[in-house]
């Protein structure tokens, strides 16, 4: 066996031995919980809580883990786990700094409400009345211009990111953003979707450094962080010149950090204590404890769904920056929540307004991205946490086992061929009187069920048809919306667009030209490179592009499907805006080479 096979044996074994002890955890060892709970009274949820976040860090290999448990203004819990530095000996406390990813979009969101709260911005109004210099390509003609509500909403088209030194030692001033867009192409029309931009949220921290005349940095330390009493909380990307701030991780081993040149986007250090106090203002109707940050209004409309009337957002509900609703605590009431990542640090914040109660949970590996370990941390916090407050218990997991029925054959013509979704290609065929989905080289069986939607199980090399618990809630739909066929997932109780079928298109000898294996050809000095093996390959009559993404090795390559829209530019297929490389456009740079998001590609390597 080679080691690499070896490697991936010894990742299903892990994997296996994950799924398998993660289900007994709720039974075997846990704290007793006593006959009857006193109203506010948090012991048994804390001491819940250290017993499952222990356990749940030794399944998942997370190195160290902080979290901050709120009710209203009070912070009843917090404490760390594991290593800041695993080294020194250094351990993890609630105040210990992390990276905390794109949560920073809240603070960028309430920086741009302030300003619109002065009169200074306007929600509706065009980007470009703030930026003028700001232009980005298009070919959707019958659009209108990008406004600062869609960038907030994440629906104005832009491109997930851009990625030319977003990584690096010394990244470029994040205003270089809006030349750089210059040379790129919008993803989608404004206002079609929820695609998710990093790049939307860089222009929003340009905005806020225009308008208010301050660097970004300085506004929000002075205009946020000062009235929230968060003194320890940075910009600073020196690491050096941040001593509390935790290393981060992967497979226990300490990894470089690196600077971040989209600051409004994800370039937050904090702790999850003085993130607390970020929950407690949502519960003071935007009073901070050293002043009020938002009017009630405001902070109001921040927290109320701006999408309900898109169709292709079918049950994701957003806010201005905030992610609204949640399955699992939909008994509880309302849900505002915003997760984050940046290389090997993940993080997670979620609220329930009308409950007055938060969380904040903050990881520096990112080992644990695959069964969400931090989402089931936060979910199993803020549960105990009602059940303390309001002694309401969360009520027992409905079975949703329904029967399966034969695939009309009228649904089965219609669905079989490639489509590009959220997770690569995948190929439906059929199968007797069913189907099966080929994706990532695996097959899955389709499971049709009387309301029209499907479960998935996975055959076992071909054969043994299972269900692992991965897959267990997935339920998969093909509505259409607006005349279109598309491919929708439901995950967590929630139905989002994950695809669209692929329509033939033929591939010109230009383009099968330039199969073969790439390499970034502009790499800096001192820059984290975020693709790496990356490959344009035909397959089946589609042309597919290939990459790793660098900070998770042991992935699968996943391919994604291009439409050349000409002899010189394809674009990434698919109507998602969950992938966020969806809608990515793909240039050739007329000298071989190609050009995706920033980075120009240099052949390496004709196809085998």
């Amino acid at each position: 066996m080679s080691g690499r096979a070896g490697k991936r044996v010894r990742r299903a074994g892990r994997a296996a031995v994950v799924l398998l002890v993660t289900g007994l955890l709720a039974c075997s060892g846990s704290p007793r919980k006593p006959e009857r709970l006193a109203a506010g009274d948090y012991g048994y949820a804390r001491d819940y809580l250290a017993w499952f976040i222990e356990r749940r860090m030794e399944l998942e290999g997370l190195t160290g883990l902080s979290i901050a448990l709120v009710d209203d203004q009070e912070i009843v819990w917090a404490r760390g786990f594991g290593w800041a530095d695993e080294q020194a000996g250094r351990p993890v406390t609630g105040r210990t700094l992390f990276r905390i990813g794109s949560i920073t979009k809240l603070f960028t969101a309430v920086a741009v409400m302030q300003l619109v709260e002065r009169g200074e911005v306007e929600l509706d109004a065009p980007l470009a009345r703030y930026l003028p210099d700001f232009s980005i390509g298009s070919r959707f003609p019958q659009t209108g211009p990008i406004t600062v509500r869609q960038i907030l909403t994440h629906h104005a088209g832009l491109p997930s990111n851009y990625l030319e030194r977003l990584l690096a030692r010394d990244p470029p001033p994040m205003a270089a953003i809006v030349e750089s867009l210059r040379s790129e192409q919008l993803a989608f029309p404004p206002g079609q979707l929820w695609a998710y931009s990093n790049v939307g949220f860089e222009l929003l921290g340009v905005l806020v450094e225009r308008v208010s005349g301050l660097p970004y940095a300085e506004y929000v330390e002075s205009h946020i962080f000062e009235p929230l009493g968060m003194r320890e909380a940075s910009f600073e990307q020196d690491f050096a010149r941040l001593p509390g701030l935790s290393r981060g991780y992967r497979d226990h081993q300490a990894r470089e950090l690196y600077a971040l040149r989209a600051l409004a986007a994800g370039g937050l250090n904090a702790g999850a204590e003085e993130l607390a106090r970020f929950v407690q203002m949502l519960f003071a109707d935007g009073a901070g404890r050293g002043g009020r940050l938002l009017q009630p209004e405001t902070l109001a409309a921040m927290l109320e769904r701006q999408n309900a009337l898109n169709p292709f957002d079918l049950d994701l509900a957003v806010g201005l920056a905030f992610n609204l609703g949640s399955s699992r605590l939909a008994y509880a009431g309302p849900c505002a929540s915003h997760t984050g990542g940046i290389v090997y640090f993940r993080s997670i914040l979620i609220a329930l307004p009308e409950r007055r109660l938060g969380v904040v949970v903050l990881a520096n590996s990112n080992d644990g991205d695959k069964r969400d370990a931090l989402g089931a941390i936060a979910t199993k916090a803020l549960q105990l946490a009602v059940e303390a407050k309001l002694g309401i218990p969360p009520p027992e997991p409905r079975d949703e086992s329904v029967p399966a029925v034969e695939v009309p054959l009228s649904e089965q013509r219609e669905l079989v061929g490639p489509w590009a979704t959220a997770i690569g290609a995948m190929h439906i065929e059929p199968d007797g009187a069913g189907l099966v989905a080929r994706v990532l080289g695996r097959p899955l069986e389709l499971v049709r069920h009387p309301d029209a939607t499907w479960s998935v199980r996975y055959r076992l090399l071909g054969l043994v048809p299972i269900a692992p618990s991965m897959l267990g809630e997935l339920r998969l739909g093909f509505p259409q919306i607006e005349g279109r066929r598309v491919l929708a997932a439901r995950l967590k109780g929630h139905w989002m667009l994950a695809g669209s079928p692929v329509a033939p298109y033929r591939i010109s000898p230009a383009w099968r030209e330039r199969l073969g294996r790439y390499e970034i050809a502009n790499l800096a000095d001192g820059e984290l490179a975020l693709l790496e093996e990356i490959v344009l390959e035909e397959r089946d009559g589609l042309l597919l592009l290939k990459a790793r993404q660098t900070p998770y090795p042991d992935l699968p390559l996943s391919p994604s499907v291009l439409r050349p829209l000409s002899d010189e530019r394809a674009v990434v297929e698919g109507l998602s805006g969950v992938a966020q490389i969806s809608g990515l456009v793909l240039d050739a740079n007329g000298d071989g080479g190609l050009r995706l998001a920033g980075y120009r590609l240099r052949r390496v390597a004709e196809p085998r």
